[in-house]
């Protein structure tokens, strides 16, 4: 989610602020938010990075996502994306499979 919101601030305007992802993210902490902006702009602007080549495996998960008043026993229909946070992951491998 913070990607999202940081990419599509970032072609926008000049960025975002963390003040402003701690509040789109709906976070207690400005560190956190702070912290979590920082890593991510350093990860997008390493010149050194190359892109993923030849193998590469993906996948997708899901976290629960819930505030502190949420029940965390309330039913959640089928595939609903309510209380629950999408995470995907991506990996290059070697020849024999390994990362």
């Amino acid at each position: 989610m913070a990607v999202h919101i940081i990419t599509s601030q970032s072609s926008q305007s000049n960025g975002i602020l963390a003040l402003q992802l701690q509040a789109q993210l709906v976070l207690r902490s400005y560190k956190s938010a702070w912290l979590m902006l920082q890593k991510l702009r350093r990860a997008m602007v390493n010149p050194d990075r190359s892109r993923l080549g030849d193998l590469v495996e993906v996948d997708e998960s899901e976290l629960p996502f819930r505030s502190r008043n949420d029940l965390a026993d309330a039913p959640r229909a089928g595939r609903s994306p309510v209380g629950k946070m999408f995470v995907a992951g991506a990996v290059e491998l070697c020849e024999e499979g390994w990362p």
